[in-house]
C-alpha cells in the first residue's frame, strides 16, 4: 500500500519540521500522484524573540516549501511555540483527529517520540492516539529533525524504513528548506543545507541508496 497511498499527511509541530522530517517523500510521493497533505500544531516561532509577526513570515515560507515539494492542503494551527506540555493534551489530540477526518490518510509522517523538543513529542504523542487501531488502520511513520532529535543522547533512535530518493528529490528538499531563512544557517548548523544534504548520503548509504530519509515504523498495518 505504501508505493502510492492516494491520501499521504505529514503532522508537524512547526513550519520547517515537515522539510526537515521528510521533505524528500514529500517530494516523491507528490510526484508519485499521492496527494500529501501538511498539519502544522504549533506557530513555530515567538519563544525565541517574543515577535509575534514571525508567525505570518514562517506560514509563508511554509507555503513557498509547498510549492517546491508539491504538497496539498496547508493548514496551520496557534499553539504556542515550545509550550504544548502546558496544554490540556485532549485539545492537541481532537485537532489532529479533525484533520485526520477530513482528509482520510492512509499513511502518516510525524515526529519521533523521543526527541528533545517538547513539541515534537507531544505532537508524536496526539497522532498515536488519534490512530489507535480500534478507531484508524493508518500506518504511521516517526522521523527525526537534526537539530533537536540527537539532542538526546543516549537515543533510541532506530529507523527500520528507509525512503530511497533520487537527487531530483534531494534538490527540492534543499531549496525547501532555504525557504525558510530564519531557521537555517551555515555549516556547522544542524539545519544547513550542508549537513541536510550529508544527512541524505548517510542515509543512503545505511539501505544501499545514494540518497534516502529514514524513519522509525510508529504503526503499521498490512
Amino acid at each position: 500500500m505504501f508505493e502510492s497511498p492516494e491520501r499521504v499527511l505529514v503532522v508537524a509541530a512547526h513550519p520547517d519540521d515537515e522539510v526537515l522530517l521528510c521533505g524528500g517523500s514529500i517530494a516523491k510521493l507528490s510526484e508519485r500522484g499521492s496527494s500529501v497533505n501538511i498539519l502544522f500544531l504549533s506557530t513555530g516561532a515567538v519563544s525565541r524573540t517574543g515577535d509575534f509577526s514571525e508567525v505570518n513570515i514562517l506560514q509563508n515560507y511554509a507555503i513557498e516549501a509547498s510549492k517546491i515539494l508539491g504538497s496539498s492542503i496547508l493548514s496551520f494551527d496557534s499553539f504556542p511555540d515550545n509550550e504544548m506540555d502546558s496544554l490540556p493534551r485532549l485539545d492537541i489530540i481532537k485537532k489532529v483527529e479533525s484533520f485526520i477526518n477530513h482528509v482520510r490518510p492512509q499513511v502518516i509522517f510525524t515526529h519521533y517520540p523521543g526527541c528533545a523538543n517538547i513539541d515534537h513529542r507531544r505532537t508524536c504523542e496526539a497522532v498515536m492516539i488519534a490512530t489507535r487501531p480500534w478507531k484508524e488502520r493508518i500506518n504511521v511513520f516517526g522521523g527525526s529533525v537534526l537539530s533537536s532529535t540527537a539532542v538526546l543522547y543516549p537515543s533510541e533512535w532506530s529507523p527500520q524504513f528507509f525512503v530511497h530518493l533520487s537527487k531530483s528529490h534531494v534538490k527540492k528538499k534543499l531549496k525547501a528548506l532555504s525557504m525558510y531563512i530564519s531557521e537555517t544557517g551555515p555549516m556547522p548548523h544542524p539545519r544547513s543545507k550542508a549537513a541536510v544534504l550529508s544527512d541524505a548520503i548517510l542515509t543512503g548509504s545505511r539501505c544501499y541508496s545514494k540518497y534516502a530519509e529514514s524513519f522509525m515504523v510508529l504503526r503499521e498495518h498490512w
